[in-house]
């Protein structure tokens, strides 16, 4: 019997197993080693105040930003914002960089409405921030007499940049579709740059006003303003 089961073992047909393709090896990638975009931050190194009832006084720099405008143009104020040593050009091309100016608003949702909060002041009328891109020379002084915006000494405004309307439901739409970022426009990076800020237009019986003191990293929570640029 074990004869005849082993005759008809061998009589059986050869065939190879199937050959199966090989399985896949997924690799896994360390998404921190694949090159993201590039940005770095800067922050103003001075805020000088410029006042109209002292034309040719050059306040001390400090990080303090205060705008405002009377009804009537009985009184102004305005900022002059300056970043020193921004990387101007690129470390992998030598191209010269986009520099973008951006506002970050405090982090209170209500804080750009109550006077109680010391964070954000702004109130007015019509609370519309000009601001204007100026050529200065690092440090170099800042009394009204010099400021080129509107209301100012000067017979023509300089082109303005951007506005900001720190309106309750403009900073609220601020927060909600940029958290809280508002992105203001680029100029070409240069080791020196420097803005001026002022309200658009006088207050009707009280004045348009901002203020807020400029909080820089590495503090926390960050507000005010900085520039935005790649490496």
């Amino acid at each position: 019997m074990l004869s005849t089961l082993f005759t008809l073992f061998h009589l059986l047909p050869r065939t190879r197993p199937a050959v199966l393709p090989p399985i896949p090896i997924t690799k896994n990638y360390n998404l921190s080693s694949i090159p993201q975009a590039c940005h770095m931050y800067a922050y103003p190194s001075e805020l000088r105040l410029m006042n109209s009832d002292y034309p040719h006084l050059d306040w001390n720099p400090g990080l303090f930003h205060m705008t405002s405008r009377n009804d009537q143009d009985a009184r102004i104020w305005a900022t002059q914002v300056q970043f020193q040593s921004v990387q101007a050009t690129s470390s992998i091309d030598n191209s010269t960089l986009s520099c973008n100016l951006e506002l970050v608003l405090p982090p209170d949702e209500g804080a750009t409405s109550s006077d109680n909060d010391p964070a954000m002041r702004i109130y007015g009328p019509d609370p519309i921030l000009n601001i204007y891109v100026v050529e200065r020379a690092p440090s170099s002084p800042a009394p009204f007499a010099s400021y080129e915006g509107a209301g100012g000494r000067n017979k023509t405004e300089a082109p303005i940049f951007a506005t900001i309307n720190g309106a309750p439901e403009a900073t609220w739409t601020y927060r909600q579709s940029e958290d809280g970022t508002v992105k203001l426009g680029q100029v070409p990076c240069n080791e020196t740059l420097t803005f001026q800020m002022g309200m658009k237009s006088p207050g009707v019986g009280w004045a348009n006003y901002w203020a807020f003191a400029q909080v820089n990293a590495p503090a926390v929570p960050v507000q005010g303003w900085r520039i935005v640029h790649g490496c």
